[in-house]
C-alpha cells in the first residue's frame, strides 16, 4: 500500500506518507527543558477517504537532569489536546506513558479519514506532568506542539444509485430488475493515476436465494473513467420479506496477490431487500353488452382479436379480444342460433352459425357472415342443428338431431357442396363437434347410453370411441394437440368431465357436483375450463380441478367457453351474460 501512496503523492504534488521535517531548534536542551519530541511536523498529503490510512512514528524523550543519587524527575505523558481543526481520526498509541529521566517512548500515529477534508493544519498539544512535583518548577516549559498537515477526498470508486437496493413488493412468480452501476473515478481526484479493477460480488449473509447478480456483468475490467452496469434481479421464491448482503470487492487488474483489492473508495457491502407477495391470478369480470338480454349459446374466436358470440334470434356479437362487445345486427330475424365457428385467413374471414327456425324448431338453418354481410345459406327441414366446427373454410361440420331415425343428423361442407352423414341413429342428438384437423374430428352425443356417446372421424369413416364406463349425456367436446400432449375433453350432465389422452379415457367428474356442464375449452398449454349451470366455472391446471368464482351476484347458466390464451378466457350464457377471465 505504501508504494501506491508514494506514487499518488508524486502525481498530486503532496506526500502521502507522514513527511518528517527536522529542525535543530525544535529540541531545546537546557535546564528548563523537560521533554523532547521529534519530529514536530507531519505532512499527510491527500488521502482517499474511507480507504487509505497512513502511519508515522514520533519519539518523545524525558530529558530532565538526573540528580547525584541517580534519580530524576519522572515524566507523565498524558496524550495530546486536539486543536479546533483536528478530526477524531487522528489517534496515537500508546495513549499514555511514564518515562523516567533519560527514557524515550515511540508514539505511533495513525490517520484514517472517514470523511473528505480540505487541506488544513492540525495542532496537537502535548499534555504531560512531572514528578516529584517540586521538580516541575525547575523544568517548567511550554508544552510541545505537533503539527499535522492533511487533506482527504472522496474516493475514486462509486456505486450508484447507492449500496442499498430495495425492490419493494413483487408477486411470487414474477421478478423485478434494478441496475447497480460501478464507476471508476480515480483520475477525477488523483490526476493521472490508473487503477483498473473488476467488480466482484460474493454472498455475505442473509437469504440470498431470491436475488441474483448477472455474472456476465462482472467479467469486464473497468479502466479509469469507465463504468459498468450490473443487473440485479429479485424473484421471490415465497411470500415474505427477503434481505441479502453481498460483499463487494474491486479486484485489482492486473492481479496483485499481496494487495488484491484496488484502493478505491467503494462500500464493502451491497444490501438487497424485497418482499414477496402472494401470486396474483386473473379474475372473472362481467363484460355483458349493456341492453342485450338474449341467451348466448355459442362462443368462438377466429383469432385473439376477433371473437364471436351467437344466440338469440340471429344475434351475433363481436369482441376485439377485450371486454368490449358490439352487436353486429345480422338481419337474420327467423333463426334461433345455437352454435358458432369462425375462421380468418389472409384472403377471407368467415363466421358460420347454426340454429333452427323460430317458427319450426325442428327445421335447421345455417347462417354465414363475411365481408359481404350476413345470409342464410341453407335451410333443412330434416335436422335441428346444435353445433358447428371447421378445420378450414372448406371443411366444416354441422351437427344436430334428425327428425327420424332414417334421416341424417350431420352435414359436411367441402367448400362447394353439402353432404350428409349419420352418427348412431338419425334421431340421436349430436351436441358437440370439435377437432384438430379434417382427419381428426370428434363428436359427442347427448344420450344416456353406455354404447353410443363419442365418435371420431380420421379420414375414412366415423368410429365409435365410446367411454369405457357409462357416461352422463354429453353436451360439448374440445380437442387439443399441444406440445407434448394430446387431449380430448368431453363434458355433460351432473358434473360429468371425461378426458382422453390419446390412449386412455379417465373419468374426471367433479365429486359432489350435480350441476350440468355445457361447455369446455382446452388451451395450448393444456389448461382446461368447463362451464355450466348456475354460473359454475371449473379450471384444471396440471392435474387439479379448481372451482373459480364468477363476479359477485352472477349465477346465470353459462353455455360455452373459449379463450385466446390461459389469461384471456371468455364464457357466455343466459340473458346475454358474457364473462372474461383476465388480469
Amino acid at each position: 500500500m505504501r508504494a501506491i501512496v508514494a506514487k499518488v503523492a508524486a502525481l498530486v504534488g503532496l506526500a502521502l506518507v507522514f513527511m518528517v521535517s527536522w529542525n535543530c531548534n525544535e529540541t531545546l536542551v537546557g535546564p528548563d527543558t523537560a521533554v523532547r519530541m521529534s519530529p514536530r511536523e507531519i505532512g499527510v498529503g491527500t488521502l482517499w477517504a474511507g480507504v487509505w490510512s497512513v502511519t508515522a512514528e514520533v519519539e518523545i524523550t524525558n530529558i530532565m537532569t538526573t540528580s547525584d543519587d541517580g534519580t530524576g524527575p519522572t515524566l507523565q505523558f498524558r496524550g495530546f489536546t486536539r486543536g479546533p481543526s483536528c478530526p477524531a481520526e487522528f489517534v496515537w498509541e500508546p495513549a499514555t506513558a511514564t518515562l523516567a529521566a533519560g527514557e524515550s517512548e515511540l508514539l505511533l500515529f495513525r490517520f484514517s479519514a472517514e470523511n473528505a477534508y480540505a487541506a488544513s493544519t492540525c495542532e496537537l498539544t502535548m499534555d504531560y506532568g512531572i514528578t516529584p512535583a517540586a521538580a516541575a518548577t525547575r523544568y517548567s516549559d511550554d508544552p510541545p506542539i505537533l503539527e499535522v498537515i492533511y487533506a482527504a477526498v472522496e474516493g475514486g470508486c462509486q456505486l450508484s444509485p447507492d449500496a442499498y437496493l430495495d425492490f419493494g413488493e413483487v408477486e411470487v412468480g414474477n421478478s423485478s430488475n434494478q441496475t447497480l452501476t460501478v464507476n471508476n473515478m480515480a483520475s477525477d481526484y488523483l490526476g493521472d493515476l490508473v487503477l483498473d479493477f473488476k467488480p466482484s460480488f460474493e454472498v455475505s449473509s442473509g437469504d440470498c436465494s431470491s436475488f441474483s447478480v448477472n455474472s456476465a456483468d462482472t467479467t469486464g475490467v473497468l479502466a479509469d473513467g469507465e463504468s459498468q452496469d450490473i443487473n440485479v434481479e429479485f424473484s421471490p421464491a415465497a411470500e415474505g420479506s427477503f434481505q441479502c448482503t453481498l460483499s463487494f470487492s474491486p479486484l485489482r487488474d492486473p492481479e496483485d496477490p499481496s494487495e488484491p483489492e484496488a484502493p478505491n473508495n467503494c462500500p464493502d457491502e451491497v444490501v438487497l431487500s424485497g418482499t414477496g407477495l402472494p401470486a396474483a391470478t386473473p379474475e372473472w369480470t362481467d363484460c355483458s353488452l349493456t341492453g342485450f338480454s338474449q341467451d348466448l349459446y355459442g362462443l368462438y374466436g377466429a383469432s385473439s382479436s376477433e371473437i364471436y358470440a351467437a344466440g338469440g334470434i340471429g344475434d351475433v356479437l363481436k369482441s376485439g379480444g377485450t371486454c368490449v362487445w358490439e352487436d353486429l345486427n345480422t338481419g337474420i330475424s327467423d333463426v334461433t342460433l345455437a352454435g358458432v365457428w369462425a375462421n380468418s385467413t389472409a384472403s377471407d374471414t368467415a363466421v358460420w352459425a347454426v340454429g333452427n327456425l323460430t317458427s319450426a324448431p325442428t327445421t335447421g338453418a345455417i347462417v354465414r357472415g363475411n365481408a359481404s354481410g350476413w345470409s342464410k345459406v341453407d335451410e333443412d327441414f330434416s335436422v335441428a342443428y346444435g353445433d358447428v366446427w371447421g378445420g378450414s373454410l372448406d371443411d366444416i361440420y354441422f351437427v344436430g338431431t334428425g327428425i327420424a331415425s332414417d334421416f341424417p343428423n350431420g352435414r359436411y361442407w367441402n367448400g362447394a357442396t353439402v353432404d350428409t352423414f349419420t352418427i348412431d341413429f338419425g334421431m340421436s342428438e349430436l351436441t358437440g363437434v370439435n377437432g384438430t384437423a379434417n382427419d381428426d374430428v370428434w363428436i359427442v352425443l347427448g344420450e344416456s347410453s353406455a354404447s353410443y356417446s363419442v365418435y371420431r372421424f380420421q379420414g375414412t369413416q366415423w368410429a365409435n370411441q365410446t367411454l369405457p364406463f357409462t357416461p352422463n349425456p354429453l353436451n360439448d367436446v374440445w380437442v387439443r394437440q399441444g406440445t407434448g400432449f394430446y387431449a380430448v375433453y368431453a363434458v355433460g350432465d351432473d358434473g360429468g368431465i371425461y378426458h382422453y389422452d390419446g390412449s386412455t379415457w379417465t373419468d374426471e367428474s367433479i365429486s359432489g357436483e350435480d350441476d350440468d356442464f355445457f361447455g369446455v375449452w382446452v388451451s395450448e398449454t393444456g389448461q382446461v375450463w368447463a362451464v355450466g349451470e348456475n354460473g359454475k366455472i371449473y379450471h384444471k391446471s396440471g392435474t387439479t380441478w379448481t372451482r373459480q368464482n364468477p363476479p359477485a351476484g352472477i349465477d346465470g347458466d353459462l353455455y360455452d367457453v373459449w379463450g385466446s390464451s390461459d389469461e384471456n378466457v371468455f364464457a357466455a350464457g343466459a340473458d346475454g351474460l358474457i364473462l372474461r377471465y383476465a388480469w
